[in-house]
């Protein structure tokens, strides 16, 4: 049969926004049909109708710790600011159920780890793909933080409260380093779209000496984790050529990374790359 004729004939679902505007025609209200079409929403039509449905006083149950993080976290930026104060216990609670997950038996067993999250302007990301780079940052530390033993997270801008993350600013990545390597943790992961602008190559400048002068002998683990992909380059942009830098896509990719990283850097031998590997796979 032609692959015409079996797009043809697949069932196609309607979105909630044409049979709303279907029930909106027929007189059918909000509350009702809200109400009605809650047992056939997908998971992610209930996430993006949960608020407007509460309006109308209808409960659209939606699981939020069963989303992936990325995906959960994109959600959580995509909430106002006082929506995210008044929801933040239970949107907490969901990103550190999700992270739980996705850490696995992992769970607590990284030591001390610190990260460099980017929440400048440039995490804004595109038109088409709104704060994805900054949602997977805000992924990105609550995996770690369930990953660590001890954990440390620094957003660029200095805020306190990631679930009030937005894009905003410069880029001083140099500093922030700086703050993080302060402490000596034994990982280091710095979750950057790579354009340090303030001042420009302060990043690679303090990588660079770290390497070389301070910590030769590499006691701290670093890892460049790039969510944006350089079209123009057909790569992530780096850093610098002192330490490994990986694209990065969903929150739950990070341990693989990390552990390539590792392997990379010489951490690793490839007795444990493959066994970790291996053992990822039979997971899935």
């Amino acid at each position: 049969m032609a692959a015409g004729a079996l797009r043809q004939e697949r069932p196609v679902r309607p979105a909630v926004h044409g049979r709303r505007g279907f029930a909106a025609r027929h007189g059918i209200s909000r509350a009702v049909f809200l109400e009605r079409v809650a047992p056939r929403l997908t998971r992610l039509e209930r996430l993006r109708l949960s608020e407007s449905a509460e309006r109308d006083g209808v409960r659209t149950e939606a699981d939020l710790a069963a989303m992936p993080l990325v995906r959960l976290a994109s959600y959580v930026l995509s909430l106002a600011a006082d929506v995210r104060t008044r929801r933040r216990g239970e949107l907490v609670a969901a990103l550190r159920a999700s992270a739980a997950r996705a850490a696995g038996e992992r769970a607590g067993t990284w030591g001390s780890v610190a990260a460099v999250l980017d929440d400048s302007f440039s995490s804004f990301g595109s038109p088409v793909k709104r704060r994805r780079p900054l949602a997977v940052a805000l992924a990105c530390h609550y995996l770690l933080q369930a990953l660590a033993g001890g954990y440390r997270g620094l957003w660029l801008s200095g805020r306190a409260e990631p679930l009030h993350a937005r894009p905003t600013g410069p880029t001083p990545l140099g500093r922030r380093i700086l703050d993080a390597l302060e402490g000596r943790p034994g990982l280091l992961v710095i979750v950057s779209d790579g354009w340090d602008n303030a001042p420009p190559g302060l990043a690679g400048e303090v990588l660079r000496v770290w390497r070389r002068k301070l910590d030769p002998a590499g006691k701290v683990g670093i890892v460049h984790l790039n969510p944006v992909y350089d079209a123009g380059q057909f790569d992530v942009r780096r850093l610098s050529p002192m330490v490994p830098t990986a694209g990065i896509r969903d929150a739950e990719d990070l341990p693989a990374l990390v552990e390539l990283a590792r392997f990379a850097e010489g951490r690793t031998g490839l007795a444990e790359l493959r066994a970790y590997l291996e053992d990822r796979a039979a997971r899935r």
